[in-house]
C-alpha cells in the first residue's frame, strides 16, 4: 500500500460514515460504532486496487495517518458490541462520555483520541499493529457473531460488496 494513499484519511472518514448509514438486509445498521483496523486496511487495499494481503506495515501506516489527522476526527476505542478495538468517528455528542471514561490523546503530538480500554497512553503504534499479526496471517478481517460470541472471520460477500460500493462512490 502506498504511503501517500494512507495519509489521505478522508477515505477512512468516508468509509466509516458510509457504513454507519448503510443498512443490512435485516434493517439493522451495517456498523454502529466503527471499523476494525484489519477491515479498514482491507478497504484501503481495495481503494488502491492492491490485491496483496493486509500486512502489519499496512496497519502501521494507517495508524500513523490517523494519529496525525486533524483534531476531533478519529477515536480509537473498544466497541462493546463486537468486543474489539475499532476506529470510530469523533462525535461532539459523545464528549461527556469521552470525558467520563477519561479518553486521552495518544501522545502530546497526536490527535487520535484513545479509549483507555483500547490502548495505553503513549503506547507505540507498532505495538498496536502487532496485536493483529495472527488475524492478518489468517486473513480474517471481520468480526462475526457466531456460536453466541464474536470471532474473527473472513469478510463476507456482503461486506466485500459494501466496501466495493463505497470505494466506487469515493472515487467519483
Amino acid at each position: 500500500m502506498e504511503t501517500k494513499e494512507c495519509i489521505d484519511v478522508r477515505f477512512a472518514h468516508y468509509l466509516i460514515s458510509s457504513l454507519k448509514r448503510m443498512k443490512k438486509s435485516n434493517g439493522h445498521p451495517f456498523i454502529t460504532n466503527g471499523v476494525t483496523l484489519p477491515f479498514l486496511a482491507y478497504a484501503y487495499k481495495q481503494l488502491n486496487n492492491d490485491t496483496s494481503s493486509v500486512s502489519i506495515d499496512d496497519l502501521l501506516e494507517i495508524l500513523k495517518a490517523l494519529d496525525k489527522a486533524t483534531p476531533n476526527t478519529f477515536v480509537f476505542e473498544v466497541c462493546s458490541e463486537i468486543e474489539e478495538r475499532v476506529v470510530a468517528l469523533y462525535s461532539e455528542t459523545n464528549v461527556g462520555y469521552y470525558d467520563a471514561k477519561k479518553y486521552y490523546l495518544r501522545t502530546a503530538q497526536s490527535y487520535l483520541l484513545c479509549d483507555p480500554d483500547a490502548i495505553k497512553q503513549a503506547q507505540p503504534l507498532e505495538d498496536i499493529s502487532i496485536l493483529y499479526e495472527k488475524i492478518l496471517d489468517d486473513k480474517t478481517y471481520s468480526r462475526v457473531y457466531k456460536d453466541y460470541h464474536y470471532n474473527w472471520d473472513e469478510l463476507s460477500g456482503v461486506e466485500k460488496g459494501a466496501i466495493q460500493t463505497i470505494v466506487e462512490l469515493y472515487k467519483k
